[in-house]
Formats: C-alpha cells, structure tokens, sequence
C-alpha cells in the first residue's frame, strides 16, 4: 500500500515539475507536507518492529532501515527550510503590509 501511495505521489511530482518547473513544482511549502513525514516515520518504526521469517524479506527490512532513517533526515530538512522560507515571506509581507499602512496614515492625517 506504501509503494502503490508513494508511487502516485512520485507520477504527480513528475506532472507538476513539467507543468510549473522544478522550483514552482516541488519547492513550495504546503502544510500538508509534514504527513508525509509522519507517514514515512511511522512506516519506518514499523518495519523496525517487523520480525519476517524469509532471507529476502529480512534483507528488504535492513535496507529500508538502513537507508530510510537518511531519508527522513533529508525530507525533514527540507521541509524546515521551505518552512522557515514560508514563515519569512509572510513576515516580510505582514511588516510590508503594516508600512504601507502606517504610510496611509500620515497622508490621511496631513488632510
């Protein structure tokens, strides 16, 4: 089910780049982008607890836990700098916002 969820995601960000490029595409904040963490999280906790009985199946297991635990570093990486972006253009825009409005202010004053 993990596979077949993450494969979807993976055919949208193809579409996406292609339609508003790399930047517009993939690097932008979205709230929602914090589940997929806890989704990938989550199935890594899980998979640590998982005993299989099978030599492929354990070597599968290794893997994910292996090479998963850097993948989620990098997503939640990722995910704090396109927030802390997100956090810094709304304050930029909110003290632009206040400014301006200072500045209509003293005209409307001066009248």
């Amino acid at each position: 089910m993990f596979l077949a969820v993450e494969s979807m995601e993976i055919y949208r960000i193809i579409r996406r780049i292609q339609l508003f490029g790399v930047k517009k595409g993939l690097f932008v904040y979205n709230v929602t982008q914090w589940s997929r963490i806890f989704t990938f999280a989550m199935f890594y906790t899980f998979t640590s607890f998982f005993h299989p009985q099978f030599l492929i199946i354990q070597n599968v297991k290794n893997a994910v836990l292996t090479e998963g635990v850097w993948i989620i570093i990098l997503l939640l990486t990722i995910e704090l700098i396109l927030s802390a972006g997100y956090i810094l253009k709304l304050f930029k825009k909110s003290s632009i916002d206040l400014s301006s409005d200072q500045n209509i202010g003293k005209v409307s004053g001066t009248m």
